[in-house]
């Protein structure tokens, strides 16, 4: 009786944990799939032919398109590029674009911010920009 009752709990626990991933894990998982996004759009802003008339967005869509397992990785979370000549930020917020989550310049290694953690409820605004990038 108290077998069943302990493996019961125990599956009981392991349903529970693993239900539904941790925020931080999601969030971890957002930042790895933004900075490989943020390479990619670098790449076609940068190094590509002139982007000069095609739109953020356009950009965005084209990177999507190349790397299409990334789309889901960041769900319905809103993304915003800004561009310079030496690189771009690319910032992930909310799906109703209030809240800034992630933060990440293509210059550099990893992620640059995690609002998200860092700054909870910080407006979606950039903090970063690509004049870093020299």
């Amino acid at each position: 009786m108290l077998r069943r009752y302990w493996l019961a709990a125990a599956l009981s626990f392991v349903l529970v944990a693993c239900s539904k991933p941790l925020e931080p894990q999601r969030m971890y998982d957002s930042a790895s799939a933004l900075t490989k996004l943020t390479a990619h759009v670098d790449a076609a802003v940068v190094y590509g032919p002139s982007v000069e008339g095609v739109s953020d967005q356009a950009l965005l869509d084209k990177a999507f398109e190349d790397n299409p397992t990334l789309k889901p990785q960041l769900g319905s979370q809103t993304i915003h590029l800004q561009r310079g000549d030496k690189g771009v930020v690319l910032m992930l917020c909310s799906a109703d674009g209030a809240t800034s989550l992630l933060e990440d310049l293509s210059c550099t290694p990893g992620m640059d911010k995690h609002h998200w953690r860092d700054e909870p409820g910080r407006s979606c605004t950039f903090a970063l920009s690509p004049v870093a990038c020299h």
